[in-house]
């Protein structure tokens, strides 16, 4: 039955590629990049066929496409506030990578992206495991912006 789930080319084999994946999204102005670490209908028929009952009732409500469009809203976001903090997008780099397991296939995945002028966002996300790949579960957020002067704008 599981067979049936063709999830073999999607999702990524470590967390830390979905974040290298995010950042350089980021980066490029390119949600698309992120497509095939956003769980499609297969991985979510995945999940619904091998959750506990207790967790079962969250992959139920969750409709594909729009998952995907409140992940690129996530995405968006982050994307607005990393400009209005004065982020330059394009000269960014990955700098910091640090993980929150919250069971083996749950983590929360904490990244910092810093551009030349030393202006650094950081963000987190939530990753998911479905059939040894991960993906992501919880869109990309803002979790702090650091210059020497001000904290990133309230959203």
């Amino acid at each position: 039955m599981d067979d049936e789930v063709d999830i073999e080319k999607r999702g990524a084999l470590k967390r830390k590629e979905i974040t290298g994946a995010i950042a350089s999204a980021l980066k490029m102005n390119s949600f698309d990049l992120l497509s095939s670490y956003i769980p499609e209908e297969n991985e979510l028929i995945y999940l619904k066929k091998h959750a506990s009952q207790k967790d079962k009732y969250i992959y139920d409500e969750i409709d594909p496409e729009t998952f995907k469009n409140q992940t690129k809203e996530n995405f968006e976001i982050v994307e607005e506030a990393g400009i209005d903090h004065q982020l330059n997008w394009s000269q960014t780099e990955l700098v910091d990578q640090q993980e929150m397991k919250k069971n083996d296939y749950n983590y929360t995945v904490f990244m910092a992206v810093q551009d030349m002028n030393g202006k650094t966002m950081k963000l987190s996300y939530d990753a998911i495991k479905i059939k040894e790949k991960w993906f992501i579960f919880q869109g990309i957020r803002v979790e702090q912006c650091l210059t020497v002067r001000k904290d990133c704008p309230k959203q």
